[in-house]
This record gives C-alpha cells, structure tokens and sequence, in this order.
C-alpha cells in the first residue's frame, strides 16, 4: 500500500474513533427521560445502554411492592405479623385482641379498636392501635415498605445472573423511598451500579430508580380511618348493631334468647328457664347472618333494604346504614363490607345466670283463694366479638383490585354500649393522625434503655421495647450489643407518664411507667420476666346438699361447703384460665389449659404476678339427666314447678378468684420454683339433682369461692 493511501486510511479511522467517542460521551451523560417522575425527590438516572437492566430493578420494585402491600393489606397494614404476639384464640373471648381468619391458619388480623378490660369494668380501658401510614419508624407502612423493598431487591433481580455473560455488575448499598399520592403510589431506589463490559474497558453507571403503581393506597388508608373513627368510634355503629340484633332475637324470634327487657309476669306456673349456651348459639348465628346489612351510604355496591310489607323489618336494617364524610368520589369506586363468621370467637353472658341456666326472679304471692308468682323477665347481656372490615378497590394494579382490611371489636357490657367518647369529626388530613406523639419530628429526647431479667439481672439483648403515651403506641427500637454494653440508644418524644412494655417471645414486662422530659437523665431499666413451666393437679372440693326444715309443708334445701374431696369423673373436661393483673388490671398475660375428659394434671408456663383464676368443669353426660316436676301445695293451692332434661352438658365445678369475689391468687418465684402445684374447684355428686330446685347448686358453688378461700388457694409444694 502507498504511503498515501495510509495516511488517508489513518485519517478515516481517526475521524470514526472521533465520531465513537463523541456519541459515547453524549449517551453516557444523558439521563434517560420520559414521564416526569411522581416523586421529586428521586428520578430513575442510568446509562441508557442499561435499559435491560434498569426495567429488570423497576419490575422488580413494583412486584415487591405489591407484594408487600397486598400482604399488609390483608393484616390490617401490619406486616410480618409472629400470630404468637397476640390472642385469637382464648376463652373467655373478650380476652383476645386479634381474629383468626380461619381457624387453625395462624394468618391473624389485630383489632384496630377494642376494650381490654372484663365485662364488669366501670372505667373500661380502650385500646386504639393501628399503623401510621407514613413515618421513619418501624411499625410505619412507608418504613416496613422500604426496609422489605431494601432487604430483597438483590434476590429479586437474582443477583443480576442473567447479564453475567455481558457485564460485570458491582452495586452499593440499595436505599428505598416510597411516596403515597392521591392518585398513585411511588416507589423509588437509591442504588449506585456499575457495569463492566466483558472484553473492554467500557463502564457503565446507574443511580436511581423508579416504579409507579396505580394503588392509590393513601385514599384506601384514610378511608380506612374514616370508617374507624366515625362509624365504629364515634357512632358505636357495631356496638349498636349487636345489640339490636339480641334484642329482636330475645322479642319472640328465638325462643332460646332471653328478653332484655321482658318485663313483669303474673303467672300461676313456673317461670321460664334458658341456657347460655342456646342463646350463645342463637346470638351468633344471626349476628352472622345479618351484619352484612351494616353499610356506609355511597360506597361501591351498598344497597338499601325495602319492605313495604314488613315496616318493622325495613326500620330495622335501616338502621344500619350510616354516612361517611369523607373523599366522595374515592368512597364511590370502594367497596366497604362488615363480616362475622361463626366459627370466629363470640363471648356471651347473661345477666342474672347460674352457670348455663338463667332463670328469672320469681317471688310468690300468696292471698285468700289465690295463689301465684311475680316473675322478673329483665335480662342484661355482655356480648365481645370481632368484626372484620374490608375495603376494595376493584380499578387498582390495573383492574386486578386490591384489599384492605382490618378487625375492631363489638362490644356491649350489662346490654349498655361502652365504646370511647363520641369524637369531633371534621374529617382530618392524613398529617393530622400522624402529627403529636407518633410524628417522627417529636423524637427530639434522647433515651437509653436497659432490659434485665429479674432474678439474674443479665442485659437481654435483641428485645423490642414500645412506649405508650395515653392512647398511643410507637416502637422505640430494640437493645443491641455496643460498646461492650447492651442497651437501647434511641430518640423520644416528650411524655409525662406514658409506660414502657417489651415485646418479646420468650420474656414479659410489666407497665413500666416513666416520664420522658427534655433535659433530665432520660435513662431507664425494664425487669422482664421468663416464663416457668411448672406441674399441676386440679381436685375437687365438695358442695354437699342437705335438707332443710319444711316451711309452711314445703320442704326446704340446703347447701354447704365439704372440705373431703370428690374424684373427677371420666367424662368430666376441666378448663383453667390464668389471666395476670398488673396495678389492678388485666395484663396481656393469659394462659388457659383445657384438659382431656377423666384428667386432672398437666404443666402451665407462667411467670411472678398477681393472677385471677377461673377452673370450670363440664360434665358431658352419656345419657339424659331428667329433674322431675314437683309439685308444691300451700293451704290446699298446688303449683307445679316443670322440670327439665340435661341430653348434653352440664357444669359439674367452679372456682372464680378474682378482684370481685374473695381476692386473686399472687403466683411468686419462690412458688414456680416447686415441683408442683395443686388446685382446687368446687363439685358436686350429681346423683344430688333430682328437681329444678336442686339447680341452686351452682349459685353455691359460685359463693364458695368467696367463702372458703383459704382453702381453694393453688397450694404449691
């Protein structure tokens, strides 16, 4: 080749390696555009020869989202929720703080609203707890989003394996930010990556990331809060359901119910008798089939119950329905249900009762040739149940809907509603729910925090700590080792005693009350305590019947208190409640044993404290135990009192030691540490029922708990 034809073949190249370049420099300083981002803060920022690369991470940032949020959404906006932190499952049922959505699943959803505290409470404790939709904490669902979205985007992307044969890929620490928008919902990352070129020395770079999805999860959030404070708070809209609901039920529509409010009877015969269990039944079976018809006026798919023909029927399920001042139009495109499922927890007892039976106040009346009774037929009720509330929007991830929903307790104590004071709604903006304690910016204190066990006083570490400020709950963090030390180090907002708890599988806390005030020594110890398993017998102490003196021919009975003991008989199934106190209210402590029929011994875990302490026993009877008529004659007038036909159960011992009977049962270390524990209840033979009246035994075995308390107190030895 001539020297020319070189020079001029030199030239070409330079001018192509010029024109490389110079494209090379232009592409890789652009920013890839399009749609103006949703979030301001973050915009998606790569090489856009990384466009396989990038919509591999967006993909993945809008899956993990949704996977979280549909999770979440499900639990009532909790996620990863250990089933074992709450109660579901207890008896009595108005002890639970959560619903099991199908028995045995383990997927719980923890009441948003409920009262923790017994049927008999005068100053109930109300609880309100549900998560704040946007906060730097965990607990918040922006946080719990962006520390799922940061822990699993590598194996989301499987760790960029399907572009090994033409990058080498090295990534920082990834930084999620996710923003909730009326419209929409934003997810963003923070994420330096390089990509090498195999076989050059060309690299590529990216910064951020973004996805949009069309979950306008922030109306469904404020919605959902809407419905909590206005319908089921302000309203006691449920409360009011249940018992309206019992009270047409007791009206005539189920035999089984007793009346609320029944009034006065003359009547010559014997008075009514029911049974918990059947009303129990009865109540929640039509609770169940009739709180479909609780609505919010205006949502997707409500409907409106007419009945020109039944007035009463229509005024009924009219009262059901409720308005919600809210966002319209978002209210319009969600559907709001209200559910109850019958094999869901139902509490229910019924004021006056001895045991299962319930019989009215009946005084006799006896004048010149007449002859006859004055029945009472008021009732008072206290039901506790959950509730599941659901949201749909059916338009949102692109027409494939999304739900929200969370559970509240219905609750009515002696038939009276007894929700939280009725509230002022004005129909606050989001920030007004999280502003005050819960807001990230009010943690300007700051704290250190120790938990020990008590005992041992060794540092625990890995334990969650909440504070609680009147009624609300945030996450203060959890202890760690550092500086050859372990303790929690975190900020706090001011609060003037509010109470610490620990959150913990294998340790409990009592309220630890403390203040948190700027300038003092903000220094604190929780003591925890470790549950100990420790055996148990339960025997029986006998309630023995006697005869009385007859009074005008009318043979009188009487009960009293045996010391000797009575055996537990085959068929005779014996369930315990432990339910610790704390500064004179129940505790979240509860640990009930139900033991096979025929058994009385087993193991309970438990830890130091004050206990009430409930042990019934039921005896399921292989054949039917029939209580003769009986037949009374004062001057010549007979009355017959009917008898009645026990073909299932009957309650055969009873024990109750708590606040409103002769005092509580205080459990020490020193009592744990024994090998054993012996408990008593109180029995009966059953050969000693033979008429209605016999059935005073279960008023007797309810006062032996008050009368003969030393000896009923657990023994330990």
């Amino acid at each position: 080749m001539s020297r020319k034809g070189q020079v001029t073949l030199f030239v070409i190249l330079g001018i192509i390696i010029l024109l490389v370049v110079g494209i090379f420099v232009y592409i890789n300083n652009r920013v890839v555009e399009g749609e103006p981002p949703v979030d301001p803060s973050i915009s998606s920022s790569y090489d856009a020869r990384l466009d396989a690369v990038a919509l591999s991470i967006e993909r993945c940032l809008g899956f993990l989202a949704r996977d979280f949020l549909e999770d979440a959404g499900v639990t009532g906006g909790f996620y990863g929720l250990d089933s074992r932190l709450y109660r579901y499952d207890l008896y009595p049922e108005y002890t639970n703080n959560a619903v099991e959505l199908f028995p045995g699943s383990g997927l719980v959803v923890p009441y948003w609203f409920s009262i923790n505290s017994p049927p008999d409470c005068v100053d109930c404790a109300y609880q309100v707890n549900h998560p704040v939709l946007e906060g730097d904490f965990p607990g918040a669902i922006s946080y719990d989003l962006e520390r799922y979205v940061e822990d699993n985007i590598v194996g989301c992307v499987d760790d960029f394996s399907a572009y090994d044969d033409v990058y080498d890929i090295t990534y920082g620490v990834p930084s999620a930010r996710v923003n909730f928008y009326e419209d929409a919902t934003s997810i963003g990352l923070l994420w330096d990556l390089e990509a090498r070129v195999h076989g050059s020395d060309l690299t590529l770079s990216a910064a951020s990331f973004v996805e949009d999805m069309d979950l306008r999860m922030k109306k469904m959030y404020d919605l959902a809060l809407d419905v909590l404070y206005q319908v089921v708070i302000s309203r006691n809209a449920l409360d009011e359901f249940t018992r309206s609901v019992s009270d047409v039920m007791g009206m005539g529509q189920d035999p089984s119910v007793p009346p609320r409010a029944g009034g006065v009877s003359y009547e010559r015969g014997a008075p009514h008798i029911w049974r918990v269990s059947e009303a129990k039944e009865s109540i929640r079976e039509a609770v169940s089939d009739n709180i479909m018809y609780v609505q919010v006026l205006g949502s997707r798919e409500h409907f409106i119950m007419l009945d020109d023909d039944d007035l009463f029927r229509q005024n009924f399920y009219s009262g059901f329905l409720h308005s919600l001042f809210t966002d319209s139009d978002y209210l319009g495109d969600t559907s709001i249900r209200f559910s109850y499922w019958p094999d869901w927890p139902f509490y229910l007892d019924v004021n006056p009762s001895m045991g299962d039976i319930v019989m009215p106040s009946t005084y006799a009346v006896r004048v010149p040739l007449l002859s006859f009774s004055i029945t009472n037929y008021d009732f008072s009720y206290d039901i506790a149940h959950p509730v599941l509330i659901t949201l749909e929007d059916a338009s949102a991830f692109g027409g494939d809907g999304y739900v929200f929903q969370f559970a509240v307790e219905s609750n009515i104590r002696s038939s009276n509603l007894y929700s939280a004071e009725p509230l002022d709604i004005d129909v606050p903006e989001q920030d007004e729910f999280v502003s005050g304690f819960t807001d990230p910016l009010q943690r300007t204190i700051p704290v250190e925090i120790e938990v020990v066990e008590l005992g041992s006083y060794e540092r625990l570490n890995n334990i969650s700590v909440s504070y609680t400020c009147i009624d609300q709950t945030i996450i203060v963090g959890r202890t760690e080792a550092r500086n050859q030390r372990v303790y929690l180090e975190s900020y706090m907002p001011p609060c003037i005693d509010g109470y610490f708890e620990i959150m913990s599988d294998e340790y409990y806390s009592d309220e630890t009350v403390e203040s948190v005030v700027s300038g003092e020594d903000n220094s604190f110890v929780i003591e925890a305590f470790k549950e100990t398993e420790i055996d148990f017998d339960v025997r029986k102490r006998h309630v023995a019947r006697s005869t009385g003196e007859e009074v005008e021919g009318i043979q009188e009975y009487e009960w009293h208190f045996n010391p000797a003991f009575l055996s537990v008989l085959p068929d005779e199934e014996i369930f315990i409640l432990f339910t610790r106190v704390a500064d004179g209210q129940p505790t979240d402590f509860v640990r009930a044993v139900e033991l096979e029929r025929g058994v009385s011994s087993g193991t309970v875990s438990l830890i130091p404290g004050e206990y009430d302490l409930m042990i019934i026993s039921m005896l399921h009877l292989d054949e039917e135990l029939v209580l003769e008529d009986e037949v009374l004659c004062v001057n010549d007038e007979c009355h017959t009192i009917e008898g009645a036909v026990f073909n299932d159960t009957i309650m055969a011992g009873y024990l109750l030691l708590d606040d409103s009977t002769s005092g509580r049962a205080n459990i020490t270390r020193y009592d744990l540490s024994q090998d054993r524990m012996t408990m008593y209840y109180t029995g009966f033979r059953l050969g000693e029922v033979e008429i209605t009246r016999h059935l005073e035994v279960f008023g007797a075995l309810v006062e032996a708990s008050e009368d003969q308390r030393t000896l009923l107190l657990p023994l330990f030895e």
